[in-house]
């Protein structure tokens, strides 16, 4: 490689200049502008490419390194639409902040093992990034590095990388396989880290040994992962963590050193069979942990446990075992609701029960004084409407956003109790339930209850079903069809 620094333009001439460093203003002395270079020698002088650089050079197709370059500034390549393929030199350091955003067309690329920082966005909507290598001494991936990088199929995560930061590869919709290393040091996945990647599988998960923290959202959507093996070393899992990981199956084993449960970490994973709480010290089950886990049938050592929040395993139309400890305080609205298959006996000691905490499930022993006769418990008769619509969700400590959605499950639940009763045959109860699943488990189709429940004509319309509907409406009428079935 030569010194000087060598500019090929769009119209076939060059240029040729010393430097130890370009920046924003490289094409001013040749009158030119940015989208005017074609491709790009870059001398030994230069060891710097300060940021924005070569920022919106649409039409720049190859760029040449010199093996001195030790930093890429922030936004130095951004928006170079065209550029393929770089190489980049063995003695770089530091790729920063979006250096490489909306790169459309770059298809693959080594990163050397000198580089120890890969900073926020970095790589961001490359959405023809087909291959990634990462290096051996990457310490940390930082936010949304790889976000949107939409035609990445395989990654291989360095032993010695610690961190991967908040949404680092989320929505790589392509990603089917991260293999993490032997020797892994990995210690946290942060928030959104890994979500809505709906191919993905984690390979050699035994390696993550020093894991102590999974972030909020960091697997949510990832619709294809079968397993998840949660490590001793793990003490923190965040809310949603793995929500509508539909494949996740066999058992889940909370490990003795989890601090605390969050919200929500395992809703809708419908092939969860099992789970089993080792935590020592007393917790709180968190509102929506398994919520909608409708293949869960067994969940071991809740005795340490001393409330159980809304909804926590609200939808577990397969659960049958299930063993609640003498120092359980609380249990709160709709926390059993739809367990079909459960018969639950709840402590004494339990004193605030919540509305319908225990609604359609098959048997309930209870001899405290919790006051109050709205927990929807087993005993009770469904089928009375006399004075009091069923389909209630005045005062519930579910969150508003959630409440449309959560009424659909009480048709849903509604329905399998009329069905396994006898109250409604089988082709009536087949014509209706799969639809409402469907939308209750937030699938594609979130107007698929207008067209599966007839008679919505005249509130909605049948062109679509918006889910900030108004909650009354929609309760009252679920309420008239729910009597029309029987």
């Amino acid at each position: 490689m030569s010194d000087n620094t060598k500019f090929i333009w769009t119209d076939g001439t060059s240029d040729e200049i010393t430097l130890n460093m370009i920046d924003d203003n490289f094409t001013a002395r040749y009158g030119r502008q940015k989208t005017d270079l074609r491709e790009l020698f870059l001398g030994d002088d230069v060891k710097t490419i300060s940021s924005n650089a070569f920022k919106m050079c649409k039409n720049l197709e190859k760029i040449h390194m010199s093996s001195n370059i030790e930093k890429i500034g922030a936004f130095a390549f951004a928006w170079c639409e065209k550029l393929e393929e770089i190489n980049l030199p063995d003695h770089l350091d530091t790729i920063s902040i979006s250096a490489f955003t909306f790169c459309g067309n770059l298809k693959k690329i080594r990163i050397p093992d000198s580089v120890t920082l890969i900073d926020d966005e970095a790589f961001s909507y490359c959405t023809s990034l087909e291959e990634v290598i990462l290096p051996k001494n990457l310490n940390c991936i930082y936010v949304s590095a790889f976000i949107n990088c939409k035609s990445l199929r395989t990654l291989r995560i360095p032993a010695g990388t610690e961190t991967i930061e908040s949404q680092a590869f989320a929505n790589c919709t392509s990603l089917e396989s991260v293999i993490f290393e032997d020797g892994a040091k990995l210690k946290e996945i942060s928030s959104g880290a890994f979500s809505d990647c709906p191919k993905l599988t984690l390979v050699n998960q035994t390696a993550l040994k020093e894991l102590t923290s999974v972030g909020d959202r960091a697997f949510e959507n990832c619709v294809s992962l079968t397993s998840f093996i949660l490590p001793d070393s793990l003490t923190y899992i965040g809310g949603s963590a793995f929500k509508n990981c539909f494949a996740l199956s066999g058992e889940i084993k909370f490990p003795a050193g989890l601090k605390r449960l969050a919200p929500d970490i395992f809703h809708n994973c419908i092939s969860l069979e099992s789970a089993a709480f080792i935590p020592k010290e007393k917790y709180v089950v968190k509102s929506g942990l398994f919520a909608g886990c409708e293949s869960l049938k067994k969940v071991i050592g809740l005795n340490n446990a001393v409330e159980i929040e809304a909804c926590a395993f609200m939808g577990c139309t397969a659960l049958e075992e299930i063993h609640l400890g003498a120092g359980l305080t609380s249990i709160g609205d709709w926390a059993f609701k739809g367990c079909l298959s459960l018969h639950l006996e709840v402590p004494e000691t339990t004193a605030k029960i919540g509305e319908d905490a225990f609604a359609y499930i098959a048997g309930l022993s209870y001899s405290g004084s919790a006051e109050g006769a709205s927990w929807g418990a087993a005993e009770g008769d469904p089928m009375n409407f006399t004075s009091r619509q069923y389909f209630n969700t005045a005062g519930r400590t579910v969150s508003k956003e959630e409440q449309l959605r959560l009424v659909a499950f009480d048709l849903v639940w509604y329905l399998q109790y009329l069905h396994r009763h006898g109250k409604i045959g089988d082709s009536l109860f087949e014509q209706y339930e799969p639809g409402i699943l469907k939308y209750t488990r937030g699938d594609d189709n979130e107007y698929v209850l207008v067209n599966t429940l007839s008679g919505f004509d005249d509130i909605y319309g049948t062109q679509e079903f918006p889910l900030d509907a108004d909650i009354e409406k929609f309760r009252d009428r679920l309420y008239i069809f729910s009597k029309e079935l029987v």
